[in-house]
């Protein structure tokens, strides 16, 4: 085993002048913490820096606040803001795509057993302390090269999701048409479906089968899908119905840098109950719930949300804020209709897609088990004698 301690050097990013930050493309991208894993950024900084903090295509990145998530990089010259980090190898003797397929096991690690009030936050003495096993260089690439193969396949299904997201973002471009103020009345959410309510309390435990899923911000993706690890929560079976999702429920993130980030529950996802750092709307009729979720996609809502994001590094939209000052404009509703009747087939074949993307993360992460446990390459050596 070796530890990051003496392994890696970490760059932390610097706190630039949010007064600084554009939206027009002026100055450089800013990488925050919401852009690791994307590979771009809208967010840009027009003033001084120093080269120091400057990050290029393949540097490994890591968001320190929320999800401890590593990443490579591939947005091309950017600048690292606060709370994310970019990790170096030290020498030789560490390859550095051994390092980036076994760091984010320990890094979930230590997410999972991370206390917090509001967000969580790691930190570079957190990062210092993993220790991963160090077998020979040869030995590395060789690991290195299986996981690539497996992650090369669940990347492939990833980028079909992907690719149906864009085809129901063209598909609201082309019936609404680009929204921007003015082009429809717009309303509150407050005024249209009462306030937001908060969700449970509740501590995650290990699934049962017999208990709902509980729904925690960071078991949501950016594009508003459930991830495939699952949870239950403590919740006494008194308050499960308080807090249980229904049809037309929509879940938006309040705290920490994935602010804004939306769920919109169906029912083939089964009995679900969502937790505190998440503000329901129960999306009545005879709107659709639909429309109001796939308009979070769009440069309106992410406006309206990095509006909030420039004012404080780490920002919190509570369900006031949420109902009284985001002004949704309002279709008719038999616009809303068709568009929900036209998006249930790509959805269709999104889930289709989903479950091909659960078995490939189920392989790679078969695989990585293996790495950890030393038996990878010793098992195809075997097979191959």
């Amino acid at each position: 085993m070796i530890s990051m301690y003496k392994a890696i050097d970490i760059l932390s990013g610097f706190a630039f002048d949010s007064k600084l930050f554009n939206s027009s493309g002026k100055g450089l991208p800013l990488v925050r913490i919401r852009d690791v894993g994307r590979n771009s950024s809208g967010t840009f900084y027009s003033g001084a820096y120093k080269d120091d903090y400057l990050i290029e295509n393949g540097d490994f990145l890591i968001g320190m606040d929320g999800e401890f998530r590593l990443a490579e990089w591939s947005g091309g010259k950017a600048l690292l803001n606060q709370r994310v980090c970019k990790i170096m190898p030290k020498h030789e003797s560490l390859y550095p795509k051994y390092l980036f397929y076994l760091m984010p096991k320990e890094l979930k690690r230590i997410e999972d057993t991370t206390s917090f009030v509001t967000v969580k936050h790691l930190s570079v003495k957190k990062i210092k302390e993993i220790k991963i096993p160090l077998p020979s260089l040869e030995e590395q690439k060789k690991i290195a090269a299986i996981l690539d193969a497996a992650d090369a396949l669940r990347q492939k299904d990833a980028q079909l999701i992907a690719k149906y997201n864009a085809l129901s973002q063209s598909l609201f471009l082309d019936m609404f048409g680009d929204i921007k103020e003015g082009k429809y009345e717009t309303k509150t959410l407050e005024d249209l479906f009462g306030k937001g309510e908060y969700g449970a309390g509740a501590k995650a435990v290990g699934y049962s089968e017999n208990s709902p899923r509980y729904i925690r911000i960071t078991d949501i993706d950016a594009e508003g899908a459930l991830r495939s690890k699952k949870v239950s929560s403590d919740l006494p079976e008194k308050d499960l119905a308080k807090y249980t999702l229904k049809k037309g429920d929509l879940l938006f993130a309040r705290s920490g840098a994935t602010v804004g980030k939306t769920y919109l529950y169906r029912k083939s996802h089964g009995d679900l109950v969502y937790a505190g750092y998440l503000i329901k709307f129960s999306i009545k009729e005879p709107f659709n719930a639909e429309y109001f979720f796939h308009f979070t996609k769009t440069a309106f809502y992410n406006a309206w949300i990095q509006k909030i994001q420039n004012v404080v590094a780490q920002p919190n939209i509570n369900a006031k804020q949420y109902g009284q000052e985001l002004n949704v404009p309002i279709p008719p509703v038999e616009l809303q209709n068709q568009f929900a009747e036209r998006i249930q087939h790509i959805e269709t074949q999104k889930q289709q897609a989903q479950a091909a993307l659960q078995k490939s993360e189920d392989l790679f992460n078969s695989l990585l088990q293996r790495a950890f446990k030393g038996e990878l390459t010793q098992e195809r050596e075997v097979s191959h004698a």
